[in-house]
């Protein structure tokens, strides 16, 4: 699919407004606390570390896209300004054509000068292009931080772009969309180490850890679907191939 079709897609979108809310906001007692503390973050404790955890692995996203791994952290994922539980879906006509704000404290066994990377990748990409995982967002230099978002510390590695999953018939909930956070080096990274990023499509996880020795600490994820009554998009799409 050409880049101009992507932007053709992304402009159509742009010109609907979902009849539907696609999924409720995260309303958590505990957040909800913290929030009024101007903290957007969930405690990173050992009962949160777990049930994000198992929220990753009963999505099958353990063994399809992430490897086996402890969790330092817990992430919270906001788009549009609300917040969203692991696993819920959003509209991708409305809440995801900016980047969404990831919040996370910092690592267990981190110091204040860890530095994080965030990676957002669809693994249900189908053919035409016939890839594993495509890669959205890959952010580097990240600062922990549970006031304003981790996401708008550090640099792009490659810029946001944005859920475009076509109108989906035989899958209403959509595509998956991993968020991993990962510890960076102490040392950072070798230029070198991430030059293969600004031409691949396809993201291994699995590679990138074995690149660079990044370390996985926390993991989430979300799904987005076009309802198929979504009107211009439904005949345009998958004409065009629509498919990230």
């Amino acid at each position: 699919m050409k880049l101009n079709q992507f932007a053709l897609a992304i402009t159509a979108g742009l010109l609907i407004v979902s009849s539907s809310a696609v999924a409720s906001p995260l309303d958590t007692s505990e957040l909800t606390v913290r929030q009024a503390k101007h903290e957007q973050c969930l405690a990173n404790n050992a009962q949160n570390r777990a049930r994000q955890l198992k929220q990753m692995r009963d999505s099958g996203l353990i063994s399809e896209a992430l490897p086996e791994f402890d969790p330092k952290t817990v992430i919270t994922q906001s788009f549009s300004g609300r917040f969203y539980e692991t696993g819920d879906g959003v509209n991708p006509l409305t809440q995801t054509l900016f980047a969404p704000a990831i919040y996370f404290p910092p690592a267990r066994g981190a110091d204040r000068d860890t530095k994080y990377t965030l990676i957002i990748n669809d693994i249900d990409a189908p053919p035409p292009l016939g890839i594993p995982s495509f890669l959205h967002w890959f952010r580097r230099g990240l600062s922990a931080s549970c006031g304003r978002p981790a996401s708008q510390s550090g640099e792009d590695v490659r810029f946001y772009f944005p859920a475009t999953p076509p109108p989906n018939l035989s899958n209403p909930a959509g595509h998956r969309y991993t968020i991993s956070v990962f510890r960076e080096p102490a040392s950072g990274y070798n230029p070198s180490q991430l030059e293969y990023l600004l031409k691949l499509v396809s993201f291994d996880v699995r590679d990138f850890i074995q690149r660079t020795g990044a370390e996985l600490v926390a993991a989430s994820y979300y799904t987005a679907a076009i309802p198929a009554e979504d009107g211009l998009l439904s005949p345009v799409l998958p004409k065009l191939g629509g498919v990230l």
